[in-house]
């Protein structure tokens, strides 16, 4: 029945019965094909839901492959075997008859030391595809912005450059990009010097706030922590802290919160040094909301930079926030473009008080993103901290009316609002179950979370062994370009056809919630965050094509039909 691969009484034993009561539930062993080696890897490390069951590595002794055909091994002998921290490794020579693509099938044996087989695990694919196995070994083809280029430094400071100022047009940073508008109309009557000023202190918030996000991301990084861009918002205290900010920033806009007149008393001296000082918390806050998006330009850049020294990386970080604040750092410096803008007037209050809409919607994303990271706890004490907010701007308005009491009840409500979601911490559930599902525009995706990431390897090489080709997104809750991919390309109509017409599975990464094992896979294709769509065709073999940060359903679908034609 195993052909001319039988070595004796190991395979003897082998029998119907003795297979069903041994333990199947184990990690995929990858095998390969190559330059004469039949070379199988039982990987013992990974992932939880795939560690060998019943098996301790230390009993295996030997192992054996038993081809299903013959002409495949020239020794159908024991494997010889290596050992690693990462798991069992084995070879043996190909015969000379066999013919490169030929289907590999058979059963790989462990053995203890009395002979027993206490591991057995049918492979059976073609080696073309078994080639792939690992995503790690994948030749990786870059479609995206800066493709084939020779980068340096420089061109990284490029991009992040070039990134930074796209960020200024990007759905995630225009609703605070409101608040520095709303300023530079206000500046009209303001002497120059003032206003560059201003200029500067936007500038000087916003380039600091990267500078530190960039030496965040180096020391963890430094400290074993495997974290990528947009971390921040992977951390429920830090969404709720910025739905706070922005819901008050509303407010403020709304007319409903404002600064007591005991503070204007000050002299001019502060107020003045206030227009410097909120000009930098502007920039600061418009630089913690543009995390979470990836420009074009940006993702070759950061990888770049997280890749990169400590100083150099840091330039590249500079850069970045640089780009963001440009444009209004050039209008605060050249008085003919200020001029271009409307002249104050009684229409700026109207103004002011829309500009709190785009941000009140920033808001209600940001509970939408705590809800699918903590479950309805987060979104219980999301909403309940906004209603106290909203209680103690009302106060606090009333106070400044002469009411010091209702001020200082409303100081108490505010100090005591973040402890509330901080006390026992937020709950962080597993982003994905086996079997889960997710429907984008009425079809069913399947939902892997970084702690499922073992099953996600081994389900892309059985789909490609199947002769079926894979389109892999990385996914999160807070990743605006991920959510707009979904809505405007994976949901329509000419996208699901050709999947279907193609035999392409759609699967997903969820990496709302901190994933190191997540940042690790998406650095295999040279990404440190999302948005990442890698395209895997089945006849490309040792292939997977990296998608462009930023696609038209046209474009996405001429790109996987370039794939799936070959060179």
């Amino acid at each position: 029945r195993l052909g001319a691969a039988e070595p004796g009484p190991a395979a003897a034993r082998l029998d119907a019965d003795t297979r069903a009561s041994l333990p199947f539930r184990s990690r995929h062993v990858a095998f390969r094909a190559n330059e004469g080696i039949l070379s199988l890897a039982l990987t013992l490390d990974g992932f939880p839901d795939r560690k060998l069951v019943d098996v301790d590595p230390g009993r295996i002794a030997s192992a054996i492959f038993l081809p299903l055909e013959a002409g495949i091994l020239a020794d159908p002998g024991p494997l010889a075997l290596a050992r690693n921290s990462q798991g069992v490794f084995g070879q043996a020579p190909l015969a000379a008859s066999y013919a490169p693509g030929q289907t590999i099938e058979g059963l790989f044996v462990a053995l203890d030391a009395a002979g027993q087989p206490i591991y057995v695990r049918h492979i059976g694919e073609p080696s073309e595809q078994a080639k792939a196995a690992r995503l790690s070994d994948l030749e990786i083809v870059d479609t995206g912005l800066g493709a084939g280029m020779s980068f340096t430094v420089t061109t990284a400071i490029l991009f992040a450059l070039l990134g930074g100022l796209i960020l200024n047009i990007m759905p995630c940073v225009f609703p605070v990009l409101a608040l520095k508008a709303f300023a530079l109309l206000k500046s009209g009557g303001a002497s120059e010097q003032a206003v560059r000023r201003e200029g500067l202190a936007y500038t000087a918030g916003i380039v600091v706030s990267f500078l530190v996000v960039g030496l965040v991301i180096t020391a963890l990084r430094a400290a074993g922590d495997l974290v990528g861009w947009g971390f921040q918002l992977q951390q429920p205290a830090f969404v709720l802290a910025m739905i706070l900010v922005l819901f008050a920033v509303g407010l403020n806009f709304l007319g409903v919160f404002a600064v007591s007149g005991r503070l204007a008393g000050l002299g001019q001296g502060l107020a003045q040094k206030e227009g410097t000082t909120g000009a930098f918390a502007t920039g600061v806050l418009a630089a913690l909301v543009a995390t979470p998006c990836t420009a074009p330009f940006m993702a070759p850049a950061i990888a770049y930079a997280l890749a990169a020294g400590v100083a150099e990386g840091l330039a590249i970080f500079m850069a970045l926030g640089l780009g963001l604040a440009l444009p209004f750092l050039l209008i605060s410096f050249v008085p003919p473009l200020r001029r271009l803008l409307p002249k104050p007037g009684a229409w700026m209050k109207t103004a002011k008080e829309f500009l709190a809409f785009p941000i009140f919607a920033t808001v209600i994303w940001l509970v939408w993103v705590l809800e699918t990271e903590t479950g309805g706890t987060g979104l219980m004490v999301s909403l309940g901290a906004v209603l106290l907010l909203g209680l103690a701007a009302w106060l606090s308005q009333a106070g400044a009316a002469g009411s010091p009491r209702r001020f200082a009840v409303a100081v108490l409500i505010i100090l005591a609002i973040l402890p509330i979601g901080l006390a026992n911490g937020f709950p962080r559930p597993a982003m994905s179950a086996p079997g889960q599902t997710k429907s984008i525009g009425g079809m069913a995706v399947e939902v892997y979370g970084p702690e499922r990431l073992g099953a996600l390897e081994t389900r892309i090489s059985d789909l490609r062994g199947q002769g079926k080709s894979v389109f892999l997104h990385f996914w999160a809750s807070w990743c605006i370009i991920c959510l707009t991919h979904e809505n405007l390309v994976y949901s329509s109509a000419a996208y699901q056809e050709f999947l279907a017409a193609n035999d392409v599975v759609f699967l997903m990464v969820d990496n709302t919630l901190e994933g190191p094992k997540t940042i690790a896979l998406m650095q295999i294709f040279g990404a440190d965050g999302q948005p990442l769509d890698v395209f895997f065709p089945a006849n490309g073999g040792h292939k997977a094509v990296v998608l462009p940060k930023i696609f038209t359903t046209g474009n996405v679908i001429d790109q996987m039909k370039k794939a799936l034609a070959g060179p």
